[in-house]
């Protein structure tokens, strides 16, 4: 049995929709392995439902996997056609409260052009009259929003409770790895991020052997799932794929992506907008201002594994000495391991204060280009607040001439708010700089205090 935790929220939001006496039907969309189905099997372990899991193979191959399902729940023949289906779910619902889960809710959708007109008519006319209650599920979260917020569409205003799982925090992850210790659980997470399934995968393991077995090896599910997670969601795959390679090689504006991939201007925002929309990059700008140009980045964290480390070195290609693959790359699985630690303290500041803006921020100190990993402007003791902080993701503790580089950079950037300085370290902190800490000057943040916040 797969073990479950975090997503406390989710499951009470769950609970005050199906509880209330409102709209009946409730969307829920991410990506792959993100715990779409773990969540609602918790939902509903308690309650009376019934589970169709469609399929992208066609109408007939649905309607024969709905009457297989159909027929460990009701004694009668199964559909033979799209319109069977709606007809059996409300003889379901007619015999008291059901919860219907449509798992992969695009794939049935797409199977047929009447699909989505006979579930608004299912929804209007049978299940709203009804204590049932109707949970559609889908992995592309492009296909979601297309069928459910476009307001074109059939099932456009059906839904009452739109959820866009995201993530699982650093807190929880930690927690489907016990065993690691808390370097191997926080470089695993500089990788997988909060995809629970990833975790799942690898229970059991140290981080080295992660990277040799899994991460590195073109024939573990980590091998292909890059490719499966943009083809889930994007047609051609060619043009997106050479847009993520370019970003990965360090093309961060739109016109350096243009001039790297020879993908016309007049196309190039389409084609990143779609990638910002499900989630795979981020155009991000410098908080406190600055620059009005956005900088493109990967924000998948296995994608951007794919792309950087794997696609840039050619690791993707099949070798049978893992280790010496591992150890050929080390400078740039640290540099990578770097990238991601900051994100996991971005992730910390933003589950520890109401931040109003949340990132980094870059710009010139002395005539020279520079940057702060964390920038933030938060609410702390009501008023607001300029966060900036630096993280250090090596073997080293990390001393007080990091704290004195942080503080010039601070001041470059000229904000009127009151600076509250953070370290970040995955080794500890020199006693120079735990005087400090104790003086006021700067908060040290290390891997314990990272795994100390209460779930808000």
């Amino acid at each position: 049995m797969r073990k479950f935790v975090g997503r406390k929220r989710e499951l009470e939001t769950l609970e005050r929709y199906y509880s209330s006496s409102g709209n009946r039907c409730c969307a829920i969309y991410g990506r792959r392995r993100i715990g779409k189905t773990a969540l609602v099997s918790r939902f509903v372990e308690d309650k009376k439902h019934f589970w169709f899991t469609a399929s992208d193979t066609g109408l007939s191959d649905n309607i024969s996997r709905f009457g297989h399902e159909v027929r460990k729940v009701m004694s009668e023949d199964p559909p033979e056609d799209v319109f069977g289906i709606f007809s059996a779910l409300e003889r379901m619902i007619d015999s008291g409260p059901l919860v219907i889960v449509m798992d992969e809710f695009p794939d049935l959708v797409s199977a047929s052009p009447i699909v989505a007109s006979l579930m608004q008519e299912f929804i209007d006319r049978r299940l709203q009259k009804t204590e049932s209650y109707l949970i559609a599920l889908g992995s592309s979260i492009s296909a979601m929003k297309s069928e459910i917020l476009d307001e074109r569409k059939p099932l456009f205003g059906r839904f009452g409770c739109l959820m866009e799982l995201k993530p699982l925090p650093y807190t929880d992850c930690r927690k489907l790895v016990p065993d690691m210790s808390d370097e191997d659980a926080m470089s695993l997470f500089c990788i997988f991020s909060g995809i629970p399934l990833y975790y799942i995968s690898v229970t059991g393991r140290t981080f080295h052997e992660c990277l040799v077995l899994d991460l590195l090896n073109a024939d573990s599910l980590f091998g292909t799932e890059a490719d499966a997670v943009i083809l889930r969601e994007l047609t051609p795959i060619s043009p997106y794929k050479s847009i993520l390679s370019a970003i990965s090689r360090g093309a961060t504006t739109q016109n350096e992506i243009v001039g790297r991939t020879g993908i016309p201007q007049s196309t190039i925002s389409g084609y990143l907008s779609r990638l910002e929309i499900i989630g795979l990059v981020s155009a991000d700008k410098p908080v406190f201002g600055g620059s009005r140009r956005p900088v493109y980045r990967i924000s998948d964290r296995l994608l951007d594994w794919h792309f950087s480390v794997l696609g840039r070195y050619g690791a993707s290609a099949r070798t049978e000495d893992l280790e010496a693959l591992a150890e050929s790359l080390k400078e740039e699985i640290s540099a990578f391991l770097g990238r991601g630690f900051e994100h996991a303290c971005r992730e910390y500041v933003a589950r520890r204060f109401t931040c109003l803006e949340l990132g980094s921020w870059w710009g010139r100190t002395d005539g020279e280009d520079t940057d702060i990993d964390v920038a933030a402007i938060a609410r702390i003791d009501g008023s607001k607040t300029a966060i900036m902080g630096e993280c250090k993701f090596r073997n080293k503790e990390t001393t007080y001439a990091t704290l004195e580089s942080l503080r010039k950079r601070a001041s470059a950037v000229g904000t009127p708010l009151s600076i509250h300085l953070m370290l970040f370290s995955r080794s500890g902190f020199s006693e120079s700089l735990m005087d400090a800490e104790e003086d006021g000057q700067v908060e040290l943040i290390g891997l314990d205090r990272m795994l100390s916040i209460d779930e808000r």
